[in-house]
């Protein structure tokens, strides 16, 4: 069987993290006919997976097995985090691969490049600090409010499984800035009037969840949207 290997360190460098003896974890991904078996290893703070798999295809199955690898890593650190009391993280940041090529690991959506338009400048700014990024930028850190709403679009960039709940997240912020103290039904009836590209924003509402989550892959449809809805309101 091929095998391959992620490394990683966890954050911050100054909480040293080590565990040892962790199960091997084996996890089957039915739509690709994948069977992948993890065994993670952690010391002084360096991460280490092992990765056994039936067969390897990087284009198609790169995806997967980084987002189960993250996945295994990331509750590894979380119980030692929640043990000790330390705020902990985990970064993936090198794959090998079966011939023995090293590579970096860079998590990158292209579906959402250039949809952050309210970031870019049409025509060369006056000054340095007129620039479109610059705006939004100081127009964020005065208000916390904003400050998790991008947050929350952007950390589905980095994390697994939470695009339907953050991308949700982002929308409702971005309502309740706009129309703050109105009833949900009615903040929404004030922001679509106010966006410029209706027919791109969808409700964050249980039945559009259900209804993206059948889309495929679903995590780009929730991204997407977000994305547009966030940069046409925000």
């Amino acid at each position: 069987m091929p095998k391959l290997q992620t490394l990683g360190r966890t954050l911050p460098s100054a909480a040293t993290v080590d565990t040892s003896g962790l199960p091997e974890t084996n996890w089957k991904a039915l739509d690709l006919d994948l069977d992948m078996t993890f065994k993670v290893q952690i010391v002084n703070s360096v991460v280490s997976i092992d990765i056994e798999i039936n067969k390897w295809d990087e284009s198609e199955d790169l995806t997967r097995v980084y987002m189960r690898a993250l996945d295994i890593a990331r509750a590894a650190v979380d119980l030692c985090s929640f043990r000790d009391g330390i705020g902990l993280t985990v970064v993936l940041e090198t794959l090998v691969t079966p011939d023995g090529t090293r590579s970096a690991l860079l998590l990158q959506q292209s579906e959402l490049v250039g949809l952050a338009s309210s970031l870019q400048d049409k025509t060369p700014p006056a000054t340095a600090d007129q620039n479109n990024f610059d705006k939004v930028l100081r127009h964020v850190i005065t208000n916390p409010q904003l400050i998790r709403v991008v947050h929350d679009l952007t950390e589905v960039l980095s994390q697994t499984h939470i695009s339907p709940i953050a991308c949700g997240r982002a929308m409702e912020g971005i309502r309740h800035f706009i129309a703050p103290g109105l009833e949900r039904k009615r903040g929404w009836g004030k922001n679509e009037r106010g966006a410029s590209h209706r027919s791109y924003v969808p409700r964050p509402n249980n039945r559009h969840v259900k209804r993206a989550s059948t889309c495929r892959p679903p995590r780009i449809f929730l991204a997407r949207s977000a994305s547009i809805y966030v940069n046409v309101r925000g």
